[in-house]
């Protein structure tokens, strides 16, 4: 966690500014409840602050040392509010669970697409990224805001996608190479009726092609749908750590990459597998 020098506008100060809404959230900071702020919270504060601070600024009640020292706040804000994103990021519980594999898998069938989830995270990374391009003018919803953060902090279902595609891939890369020895097993070298060769292929069917494969799409496809903010969100974080969690997920060769490449080794198999023991590929049946 990055130490990032205090700036504080006093308590009297602030009540001089009661004409803005900023006087009353520099109070409310102030107070004794308000001085004990997690990174979130910190974070949310810095981002309500300046997006009040252009209305105060502007307002007629503000007389010419009010604005002096609100600009002089503005640009210490400004220029520690990358740092204050890199601490929300890096230590609040919620954002490290969601890059975090859980203990559990997801049940099967998959009772969720992750809609709610991408979409709350996704205003959380927009939120960030508009405030780090255009500082001096942030448009910060703090009740949008504080809902996405409680979707994502009320799902318990992307820890454990990210544990299932790491079993799924781990699963495949063991199983992949033993197709390859089916044929030979099944004696499909002989000819005649290939029992063995049959009962192979109703597995195919039954288990793979209607059970599995549907299953893994979903995954997949929720994972590319989280890949751009997850990963918009790592370049928000200085150092290496959190760009590394993001890698190991959904990176050139992270855990979702390997099991769509896994995936398709797997039905490539099986597709050898039935041309030696000159099988048609199973259909799949509803």
């Amino acid at each position: 966690m990055l130490e990032i020098e205090s700036q504080r506008i006093s308590l009297i100060g602030s009540l001089q500014l009661s004409h803005c809404r900023l006087g009353q959230l520099i109070a409310e900071a102030n107070s004794s409840l308000g001085k004990v702020r997690n990174a979130a919270a910190q974070l949310q504060y810095e981002l309500e602050f300046l997006s009040l601070l252009p209305s105060c600024l502007q307002h007629d009640e503000t007389n010419s040392e009010q604005r002096r020292l609100l600009n002089e706040v503005r640009l210490f804000k400004i220029a520690t509010l990358k740092d204050h994103i890199h601490n929300f990021i890096t230590t609040d519980e919620v954002m490290r669970r969601i890059v975090s594999p859980a203990r559990n898998s997801l049940s099967v069938p998959l009772t969720t697409h992750f809609r709610a989830e991408g979409e709350a995270l996704t205003y959380i990374v927009d939120s960030l990224m508009q405030a780090v391009q255009t500082p001096e003018n942030i448009s910060f919803d703090p009740v949008q805001w504080k809902a996405s953060m409680k979707v994502l902090g009320q799902s318990q279902q992307l820890s454990e996608l990210w544990r299932t595609i790491f079993r799924a891939q781990d699963w495949f890369s063991q199983v992949n190479p033993q197709i390859t020895e089916f044929h030979r097993l099944a004696k499909c070298e002989r000819k005649g009726v290939r029992d063995d060769a049959q009962v192979l292929q109703n597995i195919m069917a039954k288990y793979f092609l209607q059970t599995l494969q549907p299953e893994i799409s979903q995954w997949l496809e929720a994972a590319r749908m989280l890949q751009p903010p997850l990963l918009a969100l790592a370049e928000l974080t200085q150092g290496q750590e959190w760009k590394s969690f993001t890698n190991q997920l959904l990176g050139t060769e992270g855990a979702a990459t390997r099991l769509t490449r896994e995936t398709r080794v797997h039905a490539e198999q099986w597709q050898v597998f039935f041309a030696v023991c000159e099988l048609s590929r199973p259909q799949v049946t509803s």
